[in-house]
């Protein structure tokens, strides 16, 4: 199991790392784990499910929209 810090989420998912601790504090979307430092971590299941809400973003959907699915039960999320 990987693990990735919000830098890397940022330059994988390309949205930038105030953007993404914006929408978990604003739309609760994925709160991620944190380490013994209180730094945010992201595992593998983590980044897939951020790829999916970046890729969406970036093809128009809202983001308060995307932060109502369940990343969990969402048909086409598997």
């Amino acid at each position: 199991m990987n693990e990735f810090s919000i830098r890397d989420i940022e330059n994988l998912c390309g949205i930038k790392a105030h953007t993404l601790r914006m929408w978990e504090q604003r739309y609760q979307l994925h709160i991620p784990r944190r380490n013994a430092g209180n730094h945010r971590f992201y595992d593998n299941e983590d980044l897939k499910y951020l790829l999916r809400i970046a890729f969406l973003y970036h093809n128009g959907h809202k983001i308060s929209r995307l932060a109502l699915l369940d990343e969990k039960r969402s048909p086409g999320w598997h």
